[in-house]
């Protein structure tokens, strides 16, 4: 039996990491300054292909910042962001957006047929 990871996964779109101490990968959320401005908002968004909103709970993975904007604590060994931070590796290469669940071949044929009634 395969077992779930049931921490914190990623948000970024085509990513697959998840929290794993062993490997160095850390989780982050969207520094609140980032939110709070349209404009730095959109940025981030664009840069990581979203094609909505942030969630709430969305995390980013520290693979996607360079390691001088990663910050780790002296005492707890807690990482941070640094305020500088910006998305710059691994991004995702398109926007991924939810699929009809219907091929658009289909409901074109369907379109096409008049016998069809709805």
């Amino acid at each position: 039996m395969v077992k779930k990871y049931k921490g914190k996964y990623c948000g970024v779109p085509q990513c697959k990491n998840f929290y794993n101490k062993e490997k160095g990968i850390s989780m982050h959320r969207v520094p609140a300054f980032i939110l709070k401005s349209p404009l730095l908002k959109k940025k981030w968004m664009h840069v990581l292909r979203m094609g909505k909103e942030f969630p709430k709970n969305f995390f980013i993975c520290s693979t996607h910042f360079l390691d001088k904007y990663i910050i780790t604590s002296q005492k707890s060994k807690l990482t941070f962001l640094s305020r500088a931070a910006f998305p710059t590796e691994n991004l995702p290469s398109s926007i991924v957006t939810k699929r009809s669940k219907t091929p658009r071949r289909i409901l074109q044929r369907i379109v096409e047929d008049k016998s069809y009634e709805m």
